[in-house]
């Protein structure tokens, strides 16, 4: 169960979603989630070992979700007639 609070934890604190839009991701009520990042927030206080890891897989994360919505802005067809008209 502590792997989903941890996946839960690093969706919202390090990859910048919503508690509402991780609970969507996990099947879970945003309380759930608020729970969990709580949860691992209080871990990383009483295990530095924990708190050493996350702060060696925070910057592999954000590198990793640059790289997928930069693959996706690079792979999606752009349509430009959806695209506001900023000339006026």
């Amino acid at each position: 169960m502590f792997a989903r609070h941890l996946a839960m934890y690093l969706a919202v604190v390090e990859g910048g979603l919503s508690r509402t839009e991780c609970g969507r991701l996990f099947n879970r009520d945003r309380r759930s989630v608020a729970y969990a990042v709580a949860l691992v927030e209080q871990r990383r206080d009483d295990d530095p070992d924990l708190d050493k890891i996350l702060e060696r897989l925070a910057p592999r994360l954000h590198s990793a979700l640059a790289t997928h919505v930069t693959q996706q802005l690079c792979t999606r067809p752009h349509d430009l007639r959806t695209q506001p008209d900023f000339t006026t």
